[in-house]
């Protein structure tokens, strides 16, 4: 249904397309292979295929992305913390708190396309800090460096 929906949107928009391995979890064997057939047999100039990128590749592709979609966390924290537009697919993500710029739908390709064809005018969201502000380290080590551990040390053995 996503390659189905991938389809439709490059024949009514004409947009590159980023497409990240899934990690491996269950059934991740035959997403893999429905992905290498489609690589092979649909030939798509504007779609490119990557296992991975380091983590700073990553925020700045996803930073500069029009559209996030699938059914990664990474569009609902990351993409909500830059401001990105998500489509999250699928009842994966379930429960999980999202910002504004998340659209859900259920795993079918008219509702997919639909969904990222919209996200795409959107453009960007304001950037939200649901999930943090990106100072937590800074606030974690004042907090440690203020903390005044008590350290007790009490050797056990000794009392058998």
């Amino acid at each position: 249904e996503t390659l189905e929906a991938i389809k439709k949107i490059t024949k009514i928009k004409n947009i590159q397309f980023v497409f990240l391995w899934p990690n491996i979890d269950a059934g991740s064997d035959e997403i893999s292979k429905k992905i290498r057939q489609f690589r092979e047999l649909e030939n798509f100039s504007n779609i490119q295929f990557f296992k991975n990128f380091s983590p700073l590749d990553y925020a700045s592709l996803l930073n500069n992305c029009s559209c996030i979609m699938g059914n990664s966390s990474s569009g609902i924290r990351e993409g909500s913390f830059l401001g990105v537009p998500c489509v999250n697919i699928g009842n994966r993500q379930k429960g999980r708190e999202r910002g504004i710029n998340v659209i859900d739908v259920p795993h079918d390709s008219e509702s997919i396309t639909k969904a990222v064809l919209k996200q795409i005018d959107v453009k960007r969201y304001p950037p939200s800090k649901i999930f943090g502000d990106g100072e937590a380290g800074k606030e974690i080590a004042k907090v440690l460096s203020e903390y005044d551990f008590e350290l007790i040390k009490k050797l056990n053995y000794l009392d058998k």
